[in-house]
């Protein structure tokens, strides 16, 4: 079935950006995720958000033409031109020629199309007129039975060369042949141990015995393609717009646009995709937007500090309790936070909330209410009663979690009932101080219509609404050892269990068996054993929030993925609440605020199953650890799964980096301000402006300002220097409109701020 992307697409020319020339000609990679792109007239990059000219301090190259570029892991540079091959000095920041670097060997001098590395450490050049050259160390070869030579794939001993005319030449022990005689192919694409031919008639796939058709679509004609990076199979780009292709043939996306089918194409790491057209630039972002940070409202009103504890989407809006700002209102479309109004004046407590067709449950530890968010109508349920958490089942049955009971709500009585479970022990055990500690902070229910608990002390514990039973499932022989302090549950689609444990990891029941099955650091790939909530997504994968980021298990492939900071996340602690939207977006609380997450955008970014990472060994999310072999016309991924090379930081975070660590070492300097950071980091004051905002929500004045009073309020809290030196020492000149910024900020002065925190570490 053909699946049409949501594509965000723009045709960049040069008198639109900073784009050098309309002619591009060439696309690579850096390992920092910089797509480096050749024109006619010189050298661009794109840096996650804008093109600019490669920044050099002149014209250090004599050749116009960018027919190529080649980078590595190391962040080595090349660059094909119409004069040669030149190398990129950092130091000098110039490009050197390699006839200079090479000063006794033959080196290309006319254009070279192509520029690209084997297994062995050669780096291979196709020039012009000149045939074939090999690059290793100071040696250099040449190779002249064959000339005219597009571009060339080395794969393991053998390398394959495609010529302007359409002929493949084939090298290998030093033996010339032409391999595919009846076919007219433009690029060749190593997947796996299969090469993907792209003739002028369609796709094909050659598996080292014979040539089979893929995709045959006649006289359509095809401009060029690249592998996907999630190794599903390979883009294409037609007149009609760009389609990803399996291997067997099936077309299994879609971004539609139209106009000269493009000849050069990547998909970096972002998964967005570039493509060359005649004249200008295609810049598709497939997945603009797939993970928002979400830290204050519309009006400016900071959720710092802010702990959010439950989610309910309802009339097109995802509602959020909070424990300090009440109930809050998030529209997905505009995306826009505000407080949510009310003919009352809501509590500023919340512990949960849950969506049934009257309205929005509210959950509070002095008791519950019914609110209709349209008409702000308020009313009130058992004033005085705990409530942890409410849950709807798919009867519409409104279930709540209150301290030591379960609870049904009753629409004939309007009001929660609690449910008198026969319980096989005590539902948990007191503290030494004698209370018993078994609120129920999470119910879930199961395929079969049984709701699972998670306790604070007693464990997970499954109820029976038909047969009012209830089987707890802490003890030992029930293989969750350890597992009474559950902080939620989570069933799936396919029958699954899952307990989610404070201290002690993750637990799975699979639908038949008669055990829970642990995932923790010592047998699992998680770093941690704290994890607090879970959701499901609309494909049937478990996502986990924890004191490390967010973790998403594949149970079609037994696989973990980890989002962290360096993925985007504004923080690596996320508690109690997660929740999902009926588009399939799914939301984490965390301190300061929240974050959206869109695995349909996700899905669009081309992110695959497995990915290798830093952190969690063996698998991350939306920055792709591949092996990559450059081509001109994008690169070739070589997936690897576990035990891979460390992936870089994205862009985004690299720079936040540097923007964080020069807000730091610098803000007590009076006169530091936005200026500053545009001379430091070498960019004009509306990229800087764009990318920060971008990231962080604020505009750099105010990014600065916050920063200087998050300082100042640490260093208040530490209580030791006077208000007015912690004013001086974070940069601010006047104490008066410090004490103003830090009370629209903090709701108090400096001083009563320090006195608060004072009294509060003094013993009592």
């Amino acid at each position: 079935m053909l699946f049409t992307l949501l594509a965000v697409i723009r045709i960049i020319s040069s008198a639109s950006s900073a784009l050098s020339y309309d002619g591009v000609l060439s696309f690579a990679e850096t390992p920092a995720g910089e797509v480096l792109i050749g024109t006619c007239k010189g050298l661009n990059r794109w840096d996650g958000r804008d093109i600019e000219a490669f920044p050099l301090k002149g014209l250090s190259y004599n050749g116009y033409y960018i027919s190529s570029i080649y980078t590595d892991a190391s962040g080595r540079l090349l660059v094909g031109t119409d004069d040669g091959v030149y190398e990129y000095n950092d130091a000098r920041n110039r490009f050197v020629p390699l006839k200079t670097l090479c000063r006794h060997c033959e080196v290309p001098t006319n254009r070279v199309y192509h520029i690209v590395a084997d297994g062995k450490g050669a780096i291979w050049m196709s020039s012009r007129a000149e045939g074939l050259f090999v690059w290793k160390g100071k040696q250099m070869r040449r190779y002249t039975e064959v000339s005219h030579i597009h571009r060339i794939y080395p794969v393991g001993d053998e390398v394959y060369m495609t010529s302007f005319s359409g002929k493949v030449y084939h090298l290998t022990d030093e033996q010339w042949d032409e391999p595919f005689p009846s076919l007219s192919v433009r690029e060749i694409f190593p997947v796996g141990e299969a090469l993907f031919l792209l003739a002028s008639d369609g796709l094909w796939r050659y598996d080292g015995d014979e040539t089979a058709p893929v995709l045959v679509l006649g006289s359509r004609h095809l401009g060029t393609g690249c592998p996907s990076g999630d190794g599903s199979g390979i883009w294409l780009s037609t007149p009609e717009g760009f389609i990803l292709v399996s291997p067997e043939g099936k077309v299994l996306r879609s971004v539609p646009y139209q106009g000269e089918a493009p000849h050069a194409m990547i998909q970096a790491r972002s998964g967005d995709i570039f493509a060359a057209p005649k004249l200008g630039l295609i810049h598709c972002r497939l997945g603009e937007g797939a993970m928002r940070n979400v830290t204050e409202t519309e009006d400016g009103t900071s959720l710092e500090g802010v702990q959010v504890n439950g989610f309910a989407f309802w009339n097109g809006k995802m509602y959020i309790a909070t424990g300090r700002r009440g109930l809050l209102a998030y529209d997905p479309q505009a995306r826009r936070l505000s407080l949510c109004k009310a003919e009352k004046s809501l509590p500023d407590s919340l512990t949960a909330v849950a969506a049934v067709d009257e309205g929005l449950f509210l959950a509070t530890l002095r008791g519950a209410l019914l609110l209709h968010p349209d008409t702000g109508e308020v009313r009130w349920f058992h004033p005085g009663w705990q409530f942890y958490s409410l849950f709807v089942s798919r009867d519409g049955t409104v279930w709540a979690g209150v301290y030591d009971a379960l609870c049904r709500f009753s629409p004939q009585q309007k009001a929660f009932l609690p449910v008198n479970i026969p319980h096989a022990e005590p539902l948990g055990n007191p503290d030494p101080d004698g209370r018993p500690r078994n609120q129920i902070g999470y119910v879930r229910e199961d395929g079969d219509g049984k709701l699972w608990l998670a306790t604070y002390s007693s464990g997970i514990c499954c109820y029976d609404p038909v047969r009012d039973t209830v089987e707890t499932w802490w003890n030992p022989q029930t293989g969750v050892n350890n597992f009474r302090l559950i902080s939620s549950v989570q069933t799936g689609r396919d029958g699954s269990v899952w307990a989610v444990g404070f201290t002690s990891g993750l637990a799975l029941h699979r639908r038949g068996e008669a055990h829970f099955a642990c995932y923790t650091p010592e047998n699992s790939p998680l770093p941690t054993n704290v994890f607090y909530a879970a959701e499901e997504d609309a494909d049937g994968n478990m996502w986990f929030s924890s004191d490390a980021g967010i973790f998403r298990y594949a149970p079609s492939t037994d696989s973990w993925r980890h989002y962290d900071r360096k993925d985007g996340l504004a923080a690596d602690l996320f508690r109690k609440a997660a929740g999902k939207a009926p588009d399939g977006s799914i939301y984490f609380g965390f301190k300061d605020g929240f974050v959206c997450f869109s695995p349909a955008e996700a899905a669009a970014l081309g992110e695959p199953l497995s990915q290798p990472s830093r952190s969690l060994p063996g698998w991350i999310i939306l920055t792709l650890g591949l092996s990559a072999i450059a081509a001109a016309s994008g690169i070739l991924y070589v997936l690897e799964k576990r035990g891979a090379p460390e992936e870089s930081e994205s862009p985004d975070a690299v720079f936040l980096r540097k923007v964080e660590a020069l807000v730091s070492s610098r803000m007590g300097e009076s006169d530091f301000g936005v200026g500053v950071l545009e001379k430091e980091l070498n960019c004009s004051r509306s990229t800087l402006t764009r990318r920060i905002k971008r990231i962080t929500g604020k505009v750099p004045i105010n990014y600065i300002r916050d920063s200087r009073l998050a300082e100042a309020a640490r260093s208040l809290r530490e209580g030791k220097r006077r208000v007015s030196e912690v004013c001086y020492d974070v940069g601010f000149s006047s104490p008066s409109y410090f004490s103003r910024c830090f009370k629209a900020r903090y709701g108090c002065s400096p001083s009563d701020y320090a006195d608060t925190h004072k009294s509060a570490a003094s013993p009592s």
